[in-house]
């Protein structure tokens, strides 16, 4: 089973590191760059 990330992040640079990071560690990850977005991905995957 897959261990998924919502990254809610605005500045593209940490978002990507962070994406980079997790995904070396096996998580699914999802970007976002705004909380009205990352909720709404929130709420659609629980």
């Amino acid at each position: 089973m897959s261990r998924n990330v919502l990254v809610v992040e605005d500045d593209k640079d940490i978002a990507h590191l962070l994406d980079l990071h997790l995904r070396d560690e096996g998580y699914s990850v999802t970007v976002v760059s705004d909380g009205k977005t990352g909720l709404a991905q929130a709420l659609s995957k629980p």
